[in-house]
Formats: structure tokens, C-alpha cells, sequence
């Protein structure tokens, strides 16, 4: 499952805000430098961005 773009099943919402996900392509990351397995989100409410590392 991992660089799939679109939303992943298992993150629901934010950790902070518990507002609504966005997930961030590969191409769109800031740094192309990040894990195999990892995805990044942008929270749509609190602007917050974090990565998840599937593979750990």
C-alpha cells in the first residue's frame, strides 16, 4: 500500500485536531528523500503536516 496516492484506510484524522486528511503525493513532498513506505498528510483544519511510516 505504500506511495499509493489518495487516502489510506487506516488514517482517519488528524492526531491533533482530529480534523479531515489530505494525503500529499511523492512528487508534492517537500523532501523526495523520506522512506519507501512513508506517507505524508496535510491536515485541512489545522494545516499540520506528519508523515507515517507503514513499514515500522
Amino acid at each position: 500500500m505504500a506511495n499509493i496516492s489518495g487516502p489510506q484506510p487506516e488514517i482517519k484524522y488528524c492526531p491533533i485536531c482530529k480534523g479531515d486528511l489530505q494525503n500529499v503525493p511523492r512528487d508534492k513532498m517537500k523532501t523526495k528523500k523520506g522512506p519507501e513506505h512513508t506517507h505524508t498528510y496535510d491536515c485541512l483544519k489545522c494545516s499540520n503536516r506528519f508523515e507515517i511510516n507503514q513499514a515500522q
